[in-house]
């Protein structure tokens, strides 16, 4: 199943398919199964990032307050770092969290100039609705999602 690449409406330079970039790896896809995905968040991210941490901790601790959402942290972290925050800061049951690698060389291809955290926020049209560079509370996450 090829994997559809919401990016495409990131307007700095296009990619149609993650599937395209050169040594991109999921390393853990999980589709939410119990829901209908309404927007999908995508957060460029590094493990060892402050508010990356936090941002994780407090979409896990409010993920009730996301439905029909789908998560995707792309990351340019060793695979095995991506894995360790991953189980880090996500219970097993939580729904429609997956991780990513990307490499770093291109990572600007994908995204242009990113900040990390870089969060990218679309509808089920498939529409860009937000852009977060840097941190955000999550209550303005949520917000956006009403």
């Amino acid at each position: 199943m090829a994997i559809q690449c919401y990016l495409k409406l990131v307007p700095i330079n296009p990619i149609l398919n993650f599937n395209e970039v050169e040594n991109f790896k999921w390393i853990s896809k999980q589709v939410p199964k119990s829901i209908k995905t309404k927007f999908k968040i995508i957060i460029v991210f590094h493990p060892e990032c402050e508010y990356c941490q936090i941002e994780a901790r407090e979409i896990e601790l409010n993920h009730d307050k996301f439905p029909n959402v789908e998560f995707w942290w792309i990351s340019y972290a060793k695979k095995f770092e991506i894995l360790d925050f991953k189980n880090r800061y996500f219970s097993p049951k939580t729904e429609g969290m997956s991780f990513g690698y990307i490499p770093i060389e291109k990572l600007t291809d994908v995204f242009g100039s990113s900040i990390i955290p870089h969060i990218y926020v679309y509808n089920e049209e498939q529409n860009l609705i937000g852009e977060f560079k840097g941190s955000i509370n999550g209550k303005s996450l949520i917000q956006l999602l009403k």
